[in-house]
Protein backbone atom coordinates (compact mmCIF):
# COMPACT_ATOMS: atom_id res chain seq x y z
CA UNK A 1 0.00 0.00 0.00
CA UNK A 2 2.69 2.18 1.00
CA UNK A 3 4.44 1.71 -2.30
CA UNK A 4 0.98 2.11 -4.05
CA UNK A 5 0.83 5.53 -2.12
CA UNK A 6 4.35 6.81 -3.05
CA UNK A 7 3.89 5.63 -6.83
CA UNK A 8 0.84 7.36 -7.19
CA UNK A 9 2.07 10.47 -5.65
CA UNK A 10 5.13 10.61 -8.37
CA UNK A 11 2.63 10.54 -10.88
CA UNK A 12 0.78 13.29 -10.20
CA UNK A 13 4.19 15.15 -9.74
CA UNK A 14 5.06 13.73 -12.59
CA UNK A 15 1.44 15.05 -14.67
CA UNK A 16 1.94 18.54 -12.85
CA UNK A 17 5.43 19.04 -14.42
CA UNK A 18 4.12 17.99 -17.94
CA UNK A 19 1.43 19.78 -17.67
CA UNK A 20 3.71 23.02 -16.17
CA UNK A 21 6.25 22.60 -19.08
CA UNK A 22 3.53 22.86 -21.98
CA UNK A 23 2.49 26.26 -20.74
CA UNK A 24 4.01 29.84 -19.36
CA UNK A 25 3.58 32.43 -17.17
CA UNK A 26 1.31 35.52 -18.18
CA UNK A 27 4.09 37.79 -19.80
CA UNK A 28 4.34 41.14 -17.80
CA UNK A 29 3.89 42.86 -21.51
CA UNK A 30 0.10 42.39 -22.12
CA UNK A 31 -0.88 44.28 -18.99
CA UNK A 32 0.33 47.57 -21.44
CA UNK A 33 -1.61 46.18 -24.58
CA UNK A 34 -5.04 47.72 -24.64
CA UNK A 35 -7.50 45.87 -24.05
CA UNK A 36 -9.46 46.89 -27.35
CA UNK A 37 -7.17 46.00 -29.92
CA UNK A 38 -7.90 44.69 -33.14
CA UNK A 39 -4.67 42.47 -33.48
CA UNK A 40 -2.27 41.43 -31.21
CA UNK A 41 1.38 39.96 -32.94
CA UNK A 42 4.00 38.32 -30.48
CA UNK A 43 7.39 36.57 -32.06
CA UNK A 44 10.03 34.56 -29.79
CA UNK A 45 13.18 35.24 -31.02
CA UNK A 46 14.60 32.75 -29.53
CA UNK A 47 12.83 30.07 -30.46
CA UNK A 48 12.67 30.60 -34.15
CA UNK A 49 16.30 31.35 -33.96
CA UNK A 50 16.81 27.60 -32.61
CA UNK A 51 14.67 26.31 -35.00
CA UNK A 52 16.87 28.14 -37.60
CA UNK A 53 20.22 26.97 -36.13
CA UNK A 54 19.27 23.40 -35.61
CA UNK A 55 18.88 23.48 -39.35
CA UNK A 56 22.06 24.56 -39.72
CA UNK A 57 20.73 28.43 -40.64
CA UNK A 58 22.80 31.19 -38.76
CA UNK A 59 21.27 34.44 -39.06
CA UNK A 60 24.37 36.51 -38.10
CA UNK A 61 26.15 35.18 -40.83
CA UNK A 62 22.79 35.83 -43.23
CA UNK A 63 22.57 39.29 -42.16
CA UNK A 64 26.63 39.87 -42.36
CA UNK A 65 26.06 39.15 -46.27
CA UNK A 66 23.02 41.61 -46.50
CA UNK A 67 25.46 44.11 -45.03
CA UNK A 68 28.15 43.56 -47.43
CA UNK A 69 25.86 42.84 -50.59
CA UNK A 70 24.47 46.15 -49.37
CA UNK A 71 27.30 48.57 -48.57
CA UNK A 72 26.10 49.13 -45.42
CA UNK A 73 28.15 51.34 -43.66
CA UNK A 74 30.68 49.89 -40.47
CA UNK A 75 28.69 52.21 -38.00
CA UNK A 76 25.20 51.08 -39.26
CA UNK A 77 26.59 47.53 -38.65
CA UNK A 78 27.84 48.22 -35.41
CA UNK A 79 23.90 49.41 -34.34
CA UNK A 80 22.83 46.26 -34.97
CA UNK A 81 25.25 44.28 -33.51
CA UNK A 82 25.33 46.29 -30.08
CA UNK A 83 21.32 46.02 -30.08
CA UNK A 84 21.91 42.52 -28.81
CA UNK A 85 23.07 43.54 -25.83
CA UNK A 86 20.90 46.76 -25.42
CA UNK A 87 19.28 45.58 -22.29
CA UNK A 88 16.48 43.69 -24.19
CA UNK A 89 15.21 40.59 -23.13
CA UNK A 90 15.43 38.26 -26.22
CA UNK A 91 14.22 34.98 -24.39
CA UNK A 92 10.80 36.58 -23.79
CA UNK A 93 8.08 37.39 -25.85
CA UNK A 94 8.33 40.72 -28.27
CA UNK A 95 4.92 41.84 -28.65
CA UNK A 96 3.06 44.21 -31.60
CA UNK A 97 -0.20 45.54 -31.40
CA UNK A 98 -2.82 47.80 -33.62
CA UNK A 99 -5.54 49.45 -32.23
CA UNK A 100 -8.70 51.10 -34.39
CA UNK A 101 -10.94 53.45 -33.99
CA UNK A 102 -13.48 55.54 -36.02
CA UNK A 103 -16.27 58.27 -35.63
CA UNK A 104 -18.56 59.81 -37.93
CA UNK A 105 -16.67 63.04 -37.10
CA UNK A 106 -13.03 62.54 -36.52
CA UNK A 107 -12.43 59.91 -39.49
CA UNK A 108 -10.50 56.81 -38.21
CA UNK A 109 -6.99 55.99 -36.95
CA UNK A 110 -5.02 53.60 -36.58
CA UNK A 111 -2.13 53.31 -32.87
CA UNK A 112 0.51 51.06 -33.67
CA UNK A 113 2.89 49.83 -30.80
CA UNK A 114 5.54 47.04 -29.39
CA UNK A 115 6.43 46.02 -26.30
CA UNK A 116 9.31 43.62 -25.64
CA UNK A 117 10.25 42.93 -21.58
CA UNK A 118 13.56 44.81 -20.24
CA UNK A 119 16.70 42.98 -18.84
CA UNK A 120 18.39 46.43 -17.97
CA UNK A 121 17.13 49.63 -18.15
CA UNK A 122 20.14 51.28 -17.60
CA UNK A 123 21.64 49.52 -20.69
CA UNK A 124 18.88 50.27 -22.69
CA UNK A 125 19.10 53.80 -22.07
CA UNK A 126 22.49 53.60 -22.61
CA UNK A 127 22.19 52.31 -26.25
CA UNK A 128 19.61 54.51 -27.08
CA UNK A 129 21.76 57.58 -26.06
CA UNK A 130 24.25 55.89 -28.36
CA UNK A 131 22.31 55.90 -31.08
CA UNK A 132 20.41 58.96 -30.91
CA UNK A 133 23.15 61.46 -29.60
CA UNK A 134 21.32 64.58 -30.43
CA UNK A 135 18.01 63.20 -29.03
CA UNK A 136 16.64 64.16 -25.03
CA UNK A 137 15.60 61.71 -22.82
CA UNK A 138 12.92 62.87 -20.85
CA UNK A 139 12.20 61.64 -17.26
CA UNK A 140 8.67 61.19 -16.83
CA UNK A 141 6.13 59.67 -14.11
CA UNK A 142 7.44 56.31 -13.97
CA UNK A 143 9.56 55.88 -16.97
CA UNK A 144 11.56 57.63 -19.39
CA UNK A 145 10.64 58.71 -23.14
CA UNK A 146 12.88 59.56 -26.76
CA UNK A 147 11.47 60.47 -29.60
CA UNK A 148 12.04 58.66 -32.41
CA UNK A 149 11.90 59.44 -36.24
CA UNK A 150 8.79 59.46 -38.24
CA UNK A 151 6.29 60.51 -35.04
CA UNK A 152 7.07 57.59 -33.05
CA UNK A 153 8.33 57.83 -29.55
CA UNK A 154 10.02 55.38 -27.29
CA UNK A 155 9.18 54.80 -23.54
CA UNK A 156 10.49 52.37 -21.13
CA UNK A 157 10.79 51.75 -17.36
CA UNK A 158 12.76 48.25 -15.54
CA UNK A 159 9.99 46.31 -16.97
CA UNK A 160 8.98 46.97 -20.84
CA UNK A 161 10.25 49.28 -23.65
CA UNK A 162 7.44 50.25 -25.54
CA UNK A 163 7.51 51.96 -29.30
CA UNK A 164 4.25 53.70 -30.37
CA UNK A 165 2.72 56.05 -32.87
CA UNK A 166 0.09 56.69 -35.31
CA UNK A 167 -1.93 57.37 -38.43
CA UNK A 168 -4.94 59.10 -38.89
CA UNK A 169 -7.60 59.56 -41.51
CA UNK A 170 -9.56 62.53 -41.63
CA UNK A 171 -13.39 62.51 -42.34
CA UNK A 172 -15.17 65.12 -44.36
CA UNK A 173 -16.16 67.02 -42.16
CA UNK A 174 -14.33 70.94 -41.39
CA UNK A 175 -14.64 70.69 -37.89
CA UNK A 176 -11.90 68.44 -37.89
CA UNK A 177 -9.16 70.53 -37.74
CA UNK A 178 -6.86 68.80 -34.51
CA UNK A 179 -5.02 66.05 -35.15
CA UNK A 180 -5.78 62.61 -32.99
CA UNK A 181 -3.41 62.30 -30.06
CA UNK A 182 0.33 63.13 -29.90
CA UNK A 183 3.07 59.93 -29.92
CA UNK A 184 3.97 61.03 -26.17
CA UNK A 185 0.57 61.12 -25.41
CA UNK A 186 -0.32 57.65 -26.42
CA UNK A 187 2.93 56.67 -24.56
CA UNK A 188 1.31 57.99 -21.48
CA UNK A 189 -2.07 56.50 -21.91
CA UNK A 190 -0.21 52.87 -22.15
CA UNK A 191 2.21 53.29 -19.25
CA UNK A 192 -0.88 53.85 -17.33
CA UNK A 193 -3.35 51.88 -18.44
CA UNK A 194 -5.34 49.65 -15.58
CA UNK A 195 -5.80 46.44 -15.27
CA UNK A 196 -9.77 46.67 -16.59
CA UNK A 197 -8.17 48.60 -19.76
CA UNK A 198 -5.68 46.17 -20.45
CA UNK A 199 -5.14 42.48 -22.58
CA UNK A 200 -5.36 41.40 -19.13
CA UNK A 201 -9.07 41.98 -18.53
CA UNK A 202 -9.80 38.89 -21.21
CA UNK A 203 -9.64 35.60 -19.88
CA UNK A 204 -9.44 34.15 -23.32
CA UNK A 205 -6.51 36.12 -24.24
CA UNK A 206 -4.86 35.37 -20.65
CA UNK A 207 -5.60 31.41 -21.44
CA UNK A 208 -4.12 31.96 -25.00
CA UNK A 209 -1.10 33.98 -24.36
CA UNK A 210 0.34 30.87 -22.15
CA UNK A 211 0.99 29.04 -25.11
CA UNK A 212 4.03 27.86 -26.26
CA UNK A 213 4.86 29.15 -29.83
CA UNK A 214 7.07 30.74 -32.69
CA UNK A 215 4.09 33.25 -33.40
CA UNK A 216 1.62 34.22 -31.60
CA UNK A 217 -1.91 36.49 -33.31
CA UNK A 218 -4.64 37.63 -31.52
CA UNK A 219 -7.84 39.15 -33.45
CA UNK A 220 -10.42 41.28 -31.75
CA UNK A 221 -13.19 41.41 -34.15
CA UNK A 222 -15.33 43.78 -31.65
CA UNK A 223 -12.12 45.98 -31.97
CA UNK A 224 -11.25 45.95 -35.26
CA UNK A 225 -15.68 47.60 -36.00
CA UNK A 226 -14.26 50.53 -33.99
CA UNK A 227 -13.14 51.63 -37.26
CA UNK A 228 -16.60 50.80 -38.98
CA UNK A 229 -18.21 54.37 -37.32
CA UNK A 230 -21.57 53.35 -39.95
CA UNK A 231 -21.44 49.89 -38.74
CA UNK A 232 -20.86 49.77 -35.22
CA UNK A 233 -24.40 51.95 -34.90
CA UNK A 234 -26.22 48.64 -35.73
CA UNK A 235 -26.70 45.62 -33.97
CA UNK A 236 -25.06 43.79 -36.16
CA UNK A 237 -22.05 45.20 -33.85
CA UNK A 238 -23.38 42.83 -31.14
CA UNK A 239 -22.72 40.10 -32.78
CA UNK A 240 -18.75 40.41 -32.67
CA UNK A 241 -18.59 41.84 -29.27
CA UNK A 242 -16.36 39.57 -27.27
CA UNK A 243 -15.11 37.43 -29.80
CA UNK A 244 -11.82 36.63 -30.57
CA UNK A 245 -9.68 34.74 -32.19
CA UNK A 246 -6.22 33.21 -30.97
CA UNK A 247 -3.70 31.54 -33.58
CA UNK A 248 -0.54 29.54 -32.38
CA UNK A 249 1.75 28.87 -34.76
CA UNK A 250 4.94 26.36 -35.01
CA UNK A 251 7.35 25.56 -37.37
CA UNK A 252 7.96 21.88 -37.23
CA UNK A 253 10.29 19.78 -39.22
CA UNK A 254 8.59 20.03 -42.72
CA UNK A 255 4.87 21.85 -42.10
CA UNK A 256 4.47 24.99 -40.49
CA UNK A 257 1.03 24.23 -38.17
CA UNK A 258 -1.24 26.79 -36.60
CA UNK A 259 -3.75 26.33 -34.10
CA UNK A 260 -6.84 28.08 -34.01
CA UNK A 261 -9.09 29.05 -31.19
CA UNK A 262 -12.36 30.71 -32.24
CA UNK A 263 -14.82 32.69 -29.23
CA UNK A 264 -17.75 33.93 -29.64
CA UNK A 265 -19.62 36.32 -27.74
CA UNK A 266 -22.80 35.40 -25.87
CA UNK A 267 -25.14 36.91 -29.00
CA UNK A 268 -23.29 34.68 -31.40
CA UNK A 269 -23.09 32.20 -29.13
CA UNK A 270 -26.65 31.68 -29.09
CA UNK A 271 -27.38 31.78 -32.44
CA UNK A 272 -24.96 28.94 -33.31
CA UNK A 273 -26.60 26.67 -30.58
CA UNK A 274 -29.68 27.18 -32.45
CA UNK A 275 -28.23 26.68 -35.87
CA UNK A 276 -25.88 24.32 -34.87
CA UNK A 277 -23.57 23.24 -37.89
CA UNK A 278 -22.93 19.30 -38.51
CA UNK A 279 -19.87 17.47 -40.21
CA UNK A 280 -19.39 17.76 -43.41
CA UNK A 281 -20.66 14.94 -46.21
CA UNK A 282 -17.03 14.22 -47.65
CA UNK A 283 -19.24 11.70 -50.42
CA UNK A 284 -19.60 14.74 -52.22
CA UNK A 285 -16.18 15.25 -53.09
CA UNK A 286 -14.43 11.76 -53.32
CA UNK A 287 -16.93 11.25 -55.71
CA UNK A 288 -15.30 13.74 -57.90
CA UNK A 289 -14.11 11.86 -61.75
CA UNK A 290 -10.78 12.65 -62.05
CA UNK A 291 -7.01 11.87 -60.40
CA UNK A 292 -5.61 14.69 -60.87
CA UNK A 293 -7.50 16.88 -57.97
CA UNK A 294 -6.02 20.13 -57.27
CA UNK A 295 -8.16 21.70 -54.80
CA UNK A 296 -11.29 21.08 -52.24
CA UNK A 297 -13.63 22.90 -50.39
CA UNK A 298 -16.31 21.17 -48.24
CA UNK A 299 -18.20 23.18 -45.41
CA UNK A 300 -21.70 22.48 -43.31
CA UNK A 301 -23.89 25.40 -41.87
CA UNK A 302 -27.60 25.82 -41.36
CA UNK A 303 -28.49 28.77 -43.49
CA UNK A 304 -31.29 29.36 -41.13
CA UNK A 305 -28.35 30.84 -38.69
CA UNK A 306 -28.17 33.84 -41.93
CA UNK A 307 -31.74 34.06 -41.62
CA UNK A 308 -30.78 34.71 -37.76
CA UNK A 309 -28.37 37.15 -38.36
CA UNK A 310 -30.61 39.26 -41.30
CA UNK A 311 -33.23 39.05 -38.55
CA UNK A 312 -31.41 40.42 -35.39
CA UNK A 313 -29.81 42.91 -37.71
CA UNK A 314 -33.09 44.87 -38.14
CA UNK A 315 -32.62 44.27 -42.08
CA UNK A 316 -35.32 41.10 -42.31
CA UNK A 317 -38.46 43.51 -43.35
CA UNK A 318 -36.59 45.40 -46.05
CA UNK A 319 -35.29 41.99 -47.64
CA UNK A 320 -38.33 40.64 -47.62
CA UNK A 321 -39.86 43.92 -49.04
CA UNK A 322 -37.81 42.88 -52.31
CA UNK A 323 -37.98 39.31 -52.32
CA UNK A 324 -41.90 39.17 -52.28
CA UNK A 325 -42.13 41.06 -55.70
CA UNK A 326 -40.12 38.05 -56.58
CA UNK A 327 -42.45 35.40 -54.91
CA UNK A 328 -40.61 34.04 -52.36
CA UNK A 329 -39.00 35.24 -48.55
CA UNK A 330 -35.70 35.15 -46.70
CA UNK A 331 -36.97 32.33 -44.77
CA UNK A 332 -37.75 30.29 -47.82
CA UNK A 333 -34.11 30.92 -49.38
CA UNK A 334 -32.60 29.54 -46.65
CA UNK A 335 -35.00 26.49 -45.78
CA UNK A 336 -34.49 25.62 -49.25
CA UNK A 337 -30.92 24.34 -48.94
CA UNK A 338 -29.67 21.86 -46.46
CA UNK A 339 -26.36 23.35 -45.98
CA UNK A 340 -24.14 20.45 -47.32
CA UNK A 341 -22.03 22.21 -49.55
CA UNK A 342 -18.87 21.35 -51.52
CA UNK A 343 -16.48 22.24 -54.35
CA UNK A 344 -13.48 20.70 -56.00
CA UNK A 345 -11.10 21.86 -58.40
CA UNK A 346 -9.18 19.45 -60.70
CA UNK A 347 -7.07 19.31 -64.13
CA UNK A 348 -5.21 22.66 -63.09
CA UNK A 349 -3.48 23.58 -66.56
CA UNK A 350 -1.88 26.56 -68.72
CA UNK A 351 -2.50 25.90 -72.39
CA UNK A 352 -1.23 27.90 -75.69
CA UNK A 353 -4.14 29.04 -77.29
CA UNK A 354 -4.31 31.14 -80.32
CA UNK A 355 -6.35 34.42 -80.29
CA UNK A 356 -9.63 33.96 -82.28
CA UNK A 357 -9.38 37.39 -83.94
CA UNK A 358 -6.14 37.40 -84.62
CA UNK A 359 -4.32 33.50 -84.97
CA UNK A 360 -1.07 34.84 -85.13
CA UNK A 361 -1.19 35.90 -81.76
CA UNK A 362 -1.00 33.02 -78.90
CA UNK A 363 -1.55 33.37 -75.01
CA UNK A 364 -0.55 31.41 -72.38
CA UNK A 365 -4.03 30.68 -70.72
CA UNK A 366 -4.90 28.64 -67.41
CA UNK A 367 -7.84 26.11 -67.02
CA UNK A 368 -9.31 24.49 -64.54
CA UNK A 369 -12.21 21.82 -63.91
CA UNK A 370 -14.31 22.05 -61.42
CA UNK A 371 -18.12 21.08 -59.84
CA UNK A 372 -19.86 22.72 -57.13
CA UNK A 373 -22.83 20.86 -55.31
CA UNK A 374 -25.44 22.16 -52.45
CA UNK A 375 -27.82 20.49 -51.19
CA UNK A 376 -31.47 20.21 -51.08
CA UNK A 377 -33.04 21.28 -48.20
CA UNK A 378 -36.91 21.81 -47.33
CA UNK A 379 -38.17 21.21 -50.84
CA UNK A 380 -41.09 22.65 -50.64
CA UNK A 381 -39.31 25.76 -50.02
CA UNK A 382 -36.96 25.06 -52.86
CA UNK A 383 -39.41 24.52 -55.53
CA UNK A 384 -40.98 28.02 -54.47
CA UNK A 385 -37.89 29.55 -54.96
CA UNK A 386 -37.45 27.96 -58.06
CA UNK A 387 -40.77 28.06 -59.49
CA UNK A 388 -41.00 31.85 -58.88
CA UNK A 389 -37.54 32.66 -60.38
CA UNK A 390 -38.79 30.90 -63.80
CA UNK A 391 -42.13 32.61 -63.77
CA UNK A 392 -39.97 35.78 -63.17
CA UNK A 393 -38.02 34.54 -66.71
CA UNK A 394 -34.64 34.07 -64.56
CA UNK A 395 -34.92 30.08 -65.12
CA UNK A 396 -36.14 27.80 -67.59
CA UNK A 397 -37.55 24.00 -66.63
CA UNK A 398 -36.09 21.48 -68.18
CA UNK A 399 -36.57 17.21 -68.24
CA UNK A 400 -33.87 17.57 -65.03
CA UNK A 401 -34.99 20.57 -63.71
CA UNK A 402 -34.06 23.92 -63.88
CA UNK A 403 -31.38 25.99 -65.75
CA UNK A 404 -30.72 29.82 -65.90
CA UNK A 405 -32.39 31.36 -69.04
CA UNK A 406 -29.62 33.55 -70.17
CA UNK A 407 -26.25 31.50 -71.31
CA UNK A 408 -23.48 31.27 -69.17
CA UNK A 409 -20.91 30.72 -71.19
CA UNK A 410 -19.09 26.98 -72.26
CA UNK A 411 -17.05 27.21 -68.83
CA UNK A 412 -20.13 27.81 -66.76
CA UNK A 413 -22.88 24.56 -66.63
CA UNK A 414 -25.36 24.69 -63.99
CA UNK A 415 -28.46 22.57 -62.97
CA UNK A 416 -30.55 22.71 -60.49
CA UNK A 417 -32.57 19.12 -59.82
CA UNK A 418 -34.51 17.92 -57.00
CA UNK A 419 -31.41 17.36 -54.91
CA UNK A 420 -28.75 19.02 -55.91
CA UNK A 421 -27.85 22.64 -56.84
CA UNK A 422 -24.95 21.71 -59.29
CA UNK A 423 -22.66 24.51 -61.28
CA UNK A 424 -19.61 22.51 -63.43
CA UNK A 425 -17.13 24.34 -65.54
CA UNK A 426 -18.29 21.64 -68.44
CA UNK A 427 -21.51 18.93 -69.04
CA UNK A 428 -19.38 15.96 -69.63
CA UNK A 429 -17.66 16.38 -66.17
CA UNK A 430 -21.45 17.09 -64.37
CA UNK A 431 -22.70 14.18 -65.96
CA UNK A 432 -19.66 12.14 -64.47
CA UNK A 433 -20.32 13.78 -61.18
CA UNK A 434 -23.26 13.18 -61.07
CA UNK A 435 -23.39 8.86 -61.60
CA UNK A 436 -22.16 9.15 -58.37
CA UNK A 437 -19.38 6.15 -59.47
CA UNK A 438 -16.33 8.11 -59.83
CA UNK A 439 -13.41 8.42 -57.40
CA UNK A 440 -11.78 11.72 -56.76
CA UNK A 441 -7.77 11.13 -56.74
CA UNK A 442 -7.40 12.54 -53.03
CA UNK A 443 -4.70 10.70 -50.90
CA UNK A 444 -6.34 8.91 -47.99
CA UNK A 445 -4.82 10.82 -45.00
CA UNK A 446 -6.35 14.05 -47.13
CA UNK A 447 -9.38 12.75 -46.54
CA UNK A 448 -9.37 11.39 -43.33
CA UNK A 449 -8.18 14.88 -42.11
CA UNK A 450 -11.96 16.20 -43.12
CA UNK A 451 -13.78 13.56 -41.08
CA UNK A 452 -16.38 15.16 -38.62
CA UNK A 453 -15.17 18.83 -39.26
CA UNK A 454 -17.98 21.45 -39.85
CA UNK A 455 -15.30 22.84 -42.52
CA UNK A 456 -12.48 21.23 -44.59
CA UNK A 457 -10.06 22.53 -47.30
CA UNK A 458 -7.04 21.12 -48.81
CA UNK A 459 -5.14 22.86 -51.59
CA UNK A 460 -2.35 20.69 -53.33
CA UNK A 461 0.62 23.26 -54.44
CA UNK A 462 3.04 20.78 -55.61
CA UNK A 463 0.44 20.42 -58.91
CA UNK A 464 -0.52 23.84 -59.23
CA UNK A 465 3.57 25.31 -59.17
CA UNK A 466 4.40 22.09 -61.78
CA UNK A 467 1.95 23.24 -64.40
CA UNK A 468 3.39 26.95 -64.53
CA UNK A 469 5.39 27.88 -66.83
CA UNK A 470 8.50 29.69 -66.63
CA UNK A 471 11.24 31.13 -68.88
CA UNK A 472 15.07 29.42 -68.63
CA UNK A 473 16.08 32.32 -66.35
CA UNK A 474 13.28 31.69 -63.64
CA UNK A 475 13.35 27.63 -64.02
CA UNK A 476 16.16 27.21 -60.63
CA UNK A 477 14.11 29.66 -58.32
CA UNK A 478 10.66 28.23 -59.63
CA UNK A 479 12.27 23.96 -59.14
CA UNK A 480 13.12 25.61 -55.36
CA UNK A 481 9.30 26.73 -54.83
CA UNK A 482 8.05 23.38 -55.84
CA UNK A 483 10.73 21.52 -53.79
CA UNK A 484 9.69 24.09 -50.89
CA UNK A 485 5.87 23.60 -50.90
CA UNK A 486 3.80 20.57 -50.81
CA UNK A 487 0.40 20.84 -50.17
CA UNK A 488 -2.15 22.76 -47.45
CA UNK A 489 -5.32 22.43 -45.32
CA UNK A 490 -7.23 24.21 -42.81
CA UNK A 491 -9.93 22.22 -40.98
CA UNK A 492 -12.47 23.79 -37.93
CA UNK A 493 -14.52 21.52 -35.32
CA UNK A 494 -17.81 21.52 -33.99
CA UNK A 495 -18.66 24.57 -31.57
CA UNK A 496 -18.16 23.67 -27.87
CA UNK A 497 -20.02 26.13 -25.88
CA UNK A 498 -18.83 29.40 -27.64
CA UNK A 499 -15.83 28.08 -28.98
CA UNK A 500 -14.61 26.47 -31.86
CA UNK A 501 -10.88 24.83 -32.49
CA UNK A 502 -9.17 24.50 -36.11
CA UNK A 503 -5.71 23.37 -37.76
CA UNK A 504 -4.32 25.20 -40.57
CA UNK A 505 -1.31 23.28 -41.88
CA UNK A 506 1.66 23.78 -44.42
CA UNK A 507 3.17 21.00 -45.71
CA UNK A 508 6.72 21.60 -47.13
CA UNK A 509 8.56 18.93 -49.29
CA UNK A 510 11.89 18.61 -47.46
CA UNK A 511 10.49 16.35 -44.24
CA UNK A 512 13.86 16.32 -42.37
CA UNK A 513 14.45 19.99 -42.05
CA UNK A 514 12.34 22.78 -40.12
CA UNK A 515 10.24 24.27 -42.06
CA UNK A 516 11.23 27.62 -41.54
CA UNK A 517 14.79 27.31 -42.26
CA UNK A 518 13.05 25.80 -45.58
CA UNK A 519 11.40 29.20 -46.25
CA UNK A 520 14.27 31.27 -45.25
CA UNK A 521 16.47 29.59 -47.54
CA UNK A 522 13.94 29.96 -50.54
CA UNK A 523 13.46 33.61 -49.86
CA UNK A 524 17.07 33.92 -49.85
CA UNK A 525 16.99 32.39 -53.13
CA UNK A 526 14.16 34.73 -54.69
CA UNK A 527 16.09 37.93 -53.14
CA UNK A 528 19.48 36.62 -54.60
CA UNK A 529 17.80 36.33 -58.16
CA UNK A 530 16.04 39.83 -57.91
CA UNK A 531 19.08 41.52 -57.28
CA UNK A 532 20.82 39.40 -59.92
CA UNK A 533 18.46 40.76 -62.74
CA UNK A 534 18.75 44.00 -61.28
CA UNK A 535 22.27 44.14 -61.57
CA UNK A 536 21.93 42.63 -65.71
CA UNK A 537 19.27 45.39 -66.24
CA UNK A 538 21.52 48.16 -65.58
CA UNK A 539 24.44 46.49 -67.24
CA UNK A 540 21.96 46.19 -70.21
CA UNK A 541 21.34 49.75 -69.94
CA UNK A 542 24.56 51.50 -69.32
CA UNK A 543 25.84 49.16 -72.56
CA UNK A 544 22.53 50.96 -74.53
CA UNK A 545 23.43 54.17 -73.20
CA UNK A 546 27.46 53.49 -73.79
CA UNK A 547 26.68 52.73 -78.05
CA UNK A 548 24.42 56.00 -78.27
CA UNK A 549 26.58 57.92 -77.32
CA UNK A 550 29.66 55.92 -79.90
CA UNK A 551 27.18 56.60 -82.50
CA UNK A 552 26.27 60.25 -82.08
CA UNK A 553 30.05 60.85 -81.72
CA UNK A 554 31.12 58.79 -85.10
CA UNK A 555 28.27 61.07 -86.80
CA UNK A 556 29.65 62.92 -89.80
CA UNK A 557 28.30 65.94 -91.08
CA UNK A 558 27.93 65.16 -94.99
CA UNK A 559 29.02 69.43 -96.41
CA UNK A 560 26.33 70.21 -99.07
CA UNK A 561 27.46 71.79 -102.35
CA UNK A 562 26.72 75.21 -103.24
CA UNK A 563 23.41 76.23 -105.16
CA UNK A 564 25.07 78.15 -108.29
Amino acid sequence: MKILKTTLSLSVVAIIILFASCKKSVPKQIKYIPKDASFVFAANAKRLNDKLEGSQVKIDSLLKVVFTESKVAPEDIKKWEDLKDAGIDWQSDIFGFVQQRGSMMSGTSQVFGAVAAVSSASKLEAYLKKQMPKATVKKVDGYSEIELDGDAVAGWNDEVLILTGATQTRSFSDDNAASGKTASTQLATLFKLKTEESALAIDPFKNFIKEKADLLLWVNSGGAFNALPMLGMTKISDLVKDSYSGIVVNFENGKVEANITSYSGKVMADMIKKYPPSAVDLDMVTTYPSNNVTGLLSVNFDLGLIAEIIRYGGFEATANQYLTTLGFTVEDVTKAFKGDMAVVFSDFVVEEKSNPDYPEYKTKTPSIKYVFNAKVGDKASYNKVLSALAAKGWLTQTATGYTPAMPLGGFVVVELNEKNMLVASDSTLLGQYKTGTGKAGIPGDVISKGKGKVAYMYVDLSKIFSVIPVDSSSIDIMNQVKATFKDAYVSADKYEGNTSKGVMELRTGNEKENSLATLVKLGWAVANKFKQEEARAAAASDAAEAADSVAVDSTVAVPVAPVK
